[in-house]
């Protein structure tokens, strides 16, 4: 699919073929489900430089975040929603947060409909980016780059993975792929339906 020879990796990233058809495909994919208020998406998590959703149409969960822009604070890996009720989803930057990226999938997964779209981005090649210090169950205390005041927490702002194109693949094995793009900044764009 791709040839990417070290050397040539970070040209790929920042201003390979993938980069156009990834903009391009991303906004077309997002102003689908935008534009059409009858469909009920799932967004997961909101950028921390925006202050909403996506639209209207869009439930906006998260653990932690506490932003009016957050509909629902809730758990990745149990969401309170019945089984195919949203008939897009989109999951940027958020499954390498995840512990169990497997049995988010699952729920994700359990909450489309069938044909449901999903949008996500993951981690390649990128460097470790936690959001707080995260303390392992043994007591060891992994301090990051983030605020030294933000005490530790086993919960939040761990990062845990990093997606290979075949990676994201078997995480997401439940929704058939209909495209991969190598993004910018060493990102997976995967471009889904649900079976």
């Amino acid at each position: 699919m791709w040839n990417l020879l070290f050397e040539g990796l970070q040209s790929h990233f920042s201003q390979g073929p993938d980069q156009q058809k990834y903009e391009a495909e991303k906004v077309r994919v997002l102003n689908k489900f935008v534009n059409d208020r009858s469909k009920k998406c799932l967004q997961i998590g909101v950028n921390q430089p925006n202050t909403d959703k996506f639209g209207p149409n869009f439930t906006a969960i998260d653990k932690f975040d506490k932003r009016p822009c957050i509909d629902i604070n809730c758990d990745l890996l149990d969401l309170p929603f019945e089984a195919g009720v949203f008939d897009f989803i989109v999951c940027n930057a958020i499954l390498e947060h995840v512990q169990d990226p497997f049995q988010a999938c699952k729920e994700l997964e359990r909450v489309a409909k069938p044909g449901c779209e999903i949008w996500c981005e993951v981690p390649f090649a990128q460097p470790f980016h936690p959001t707080k210090k995260w303390k392992y169950s043994d007591g060891y205390l992994l301090d990051t780059y983030g605020d030294p005041s933000l005490p530790a927490d086993e919960n939040h702002g761990g990062d845990f993975w990093r997606f290979t194109p075949q990676g994201i693949s078997v995480v997401l094995k439940q929704f058939t792929p209909v495209a991969f793009y190598i993004a910018h900044a060493g990102g997976i764009g995967f471009h889904g339906m649900r079976k």
